[in-house]
């Protein structure tokens, strides 16, 4: 193995234990108290090595909204290979999908997302990072509506519109302390959408 090729693998393990970091930090602690010297520490990292990989807090957390993407699609795509026979496609996506929004990568988007109302920068960052995130995670809907045997109509925009509220509330009611109606309310969630896909 080259030289070149083994600190470009250094280099991708160090962005990846960065953006883990970042998220296991929001998570813990907040965003207003997830700074960059924190998470360099929490890493053994210098400010500056972190620097190196991500220019300022702003770019680190816009690429933490890439991550929960590329995460929330990870566990998607696995639940639907692993899908027993007689479950529908929107089923396993509906429920899989609210399993991710209780992981602490999507309460760090969220901490991440409402900072952005009165942070410049960080919405400034985010902006595209935010869109094509939504742009992909809305065709991969479609595409498991399709799998279901849903039509795709400006309709299924507005409850994948709709769904993303109700999981993103729902999750931050989690993220304040423990309610039992959570799970109850996204049970009900899920229940609807599979009877949409009924009808």
């Amino acid at each position: 193995m080259s030289d070149d090729t083994g600190r470009a693998r250094q280099s991708r393990l160090t962005r990846a234990q960065v953006l883990q970091s970042a998220i296991q930090r929001i998570h813990e602690a907040g965003y207003t108290q997830a700074s960059l010297i924190d998470i360099a520490r929490h890493d053994g990292l210098s400010k500056s090595a972190l620097l190196h990989h991500f220019p300022s807090r702003a770019a680190l957390m816009a690429e933490v909204i890439a991550e929960c993407w590329r995460r929330n699609k990870s566990g998607i795509l696995k639940a639907l290979d692993a899908r027993p026979d007689g479950i529908s496609a929107i089923q396993v996506f509906a429920t899989e999908i609210w399993h991710q929004f209780r992981q602490p990568h999507n309460l760090a988007e969220i901490e991440i997302l409402i900072a952005s109302r009165s942070d410049a920068e960080l919405r400034s960052a985010l902006a595209l990072t935010a869109q094509e995130s939504d742009s992909e995670a809305r065709v991969f809907y479609r595409q498991v509506r399709t799998a279901s045997g849903m039509e795709n109509s400006e309709h299924s925009e507005a409850v994948y519109t709709q769904g993303l509220a109700i999981l993103r509330g729902l999750a931050m009611e989690l993220a304040l302390g423990e309610n039992p109606q959570v799970e109850i309310a996204a049970s009900i969630w899920i229940r609807a959408l599979c009877e949409r896909a009924l009808e």
